[in-house]
């Protein structure tokens, strides 16, 4: 009986845990299209307007 309480545990455990990671891994893939349009637009930005690297 113990041993079945401790499987259930561990188990409820390792749902929690896979819940975490997928809410962590949408918000990732959420983020990185607009990490891309970022860099790219910076780039673009560069171009006509180089940055001064002294300042």
């Amino acid at each position: 009986m113990a041993d079945q309480r401790e499987l259930q545990r561990k188990n409820q455990e390792l749902i929690r845990q896979n819940r975490r990671l997928q809410r962590e891994l949408e918000k990732k893939e959420k983020a990185l299209p607009e990490a891309a349009t970022l860099l790219m637009v910076s780039k673009k930005l560069d171009q006509p307007w180089p940055r001064d690297e002294k300042h």
